[in-house]
């Protein structure tokens, strides 16, 4: 099994040998990973892996450019924002997110998106 699916125990996910494990998973080509790190992956008890569905490859199609852990970042920096972080309507400003992570392309429709289900998830920014 070349591919599998890697989730997350947590609910926040899983940071592992230098990748993020989301708790809706993510698809990893163990081929290109040391045996070493397998292992390690194979042996966490807050990973869970198996072998994926075609529905799973189908979902994470897309995400061979590492959205999911793109994502995970803003999310995790839009929590660390002070109220002098957000704007008037409410959002994180793009250019306090591009301070916390310098080296990711944020676009305001990325902010806008992870914005709005950290939202429906729950979370309310900063208030006076």
């Amino acid at each position: 099994m070349s591919k599998v699916l890697i989730c997350a125990a947590a609910v926040t996910g899983f940071h592992r040998c230098g990748m993020f494990f989301p708790k809706d998973g993510k698809i990893v080509d163990l081929s290109k990973l040391d045996d070493d790190v397998v292992k390690r992956l194979e042996g966490e008890k807050q990973l869970h892996i198996s072998e994926p569905s075609e529905a799973d490859l189908a979902r994470f199609a897309g995400d061979a450019d590492g959205d999911t852990e793109l994502r995970h970042q803003v999310a995790e920096a839009i929590r660390d924002l002070t109220i002098e972080d957000f704007q008037k309507d409410g959002k994180p400003k793009v250019d306090a997110l591009k301070v916390l992570l310098p080296d990711a392309k944020i676009k305001a429709a990325l902010r806008d998106e992870v914005f709005q289900t950290m939202v429906e998830d729950g979370f309310t920014a900063p208030a006076a």
